[in-house]
């Protein structure tokens, strides 16, 4: 998901009249009533994107390593690392 607060919308018209627009006044940026708004805005919008890419990563993980995470499994794993460590402190 793309945010678009802080940049311009485009427009196949407004496209057109950047064309002949040559000292670059047609640019309009979504605006806000001041600079901390703005921030605000940006900065909520930055963590939202962080939390959905995370959210995406551990989707993907999960479903590629299904067969891996299961109770049983991890709790196998669990025992034989405790075991690793005890082997090697009794030595």
């Amino acid at each position: 998901m793309r945010t678009l607060f802080l940049s311009s919308i485009p427009s196949f018209i407004s496209g057109c009249a950047r064309l002949l627009d040559i000292g670059g006044v047609y640019d309009i940026y979504n605006e806000n009533r001041d600079g901390n708004a703005a921030d605000v805005r940006a900065i909520y919008s930055d963590f939202r994107m962080v939390g959905q890419d995370l959210q995406w990563a551990m989707e993907n993980y999960r479903t590629a390593h299904r067969d891996k995470l299961t109770p049983q499994r991890l709790s196998i794993a669990f025992q034989q690392k405790n075991a690793e460590v005890r082997h090697g402190a009794n030595e």
